[in-house]
């Protein structure tokens, strides 16, 4: 093999494995994203979708200068948004949950601190970890009367940017 053939196939072994070695190093999602599925059922109407999302999770928050554990989710496509908080304050789960859905928006508010006027629907909230994924029940009944239930699931947690909702 002449030396400039010799020269041309090491230049191009080079490039190969600078190349397949960066790719190994692409995330595959955005930094801080994580897969979230939503199976809900909003006044009758489904919402499923499934795909990234955030996901936090916060031993040591507060809400309302209450201390507690909480878990926030969300999600957007073109027509939908989701923003639910679930709170465990000491012995007592609460939460808050936003679903807009073809331009409406339901809202509830659990949470048995902070003023009365800001508590929306009512419903409750059952968490289920299941490794480092975790899922959420809901059933509940929205500020405008419809009735929202299923389950909103994490392929994991990260921890949050703020601490307060």
């Amino acid at each position: 093999m002449s030396a400039r053939r010799l020269g041309t196939a090491c230049l191009a072994a080079m490039v190969i494995a600078a190349v397949g070695d960066a790719s190994a190093h692409v995330p595959l999602q955005p930094p801080g994203s994580l897969l979230v599925r939503v199976d809900l059922s909003v006044a009758g109407a489904r919402y499923s979708a499934k795909g990234p999302g955030d996901c936090n999770y916060s031993p040591s928050s507060r809400v309302h200068d209450a201390p507690g554990q909480m878990w926030r989710v969300r999600r957007r496509d073109a027509n939908r948004e989701l923003v639910f908080t679930g709170w465990r304050l000491g012995k007592t789960d609460s939460f808050t949950l936003q679903v807009t859905l073809d331009g409406r928006t339901h809202r509830i508010n659990t949470l048995q601190v902070g003023p009365p006027n800001e508590r929306a629907g009512s419903g409750a909230v059952r968490y289920e970890q299941r490794g480092r994924s975790g899922q959420f029940t809901i059933s509940a009944v929205a500020d405008t009367g419809a009735k929202i239930s299923g389950t909103l699931s994490c392929s994991g947690f990260v921890p949050p940017a703020d601490t307060a909702d």
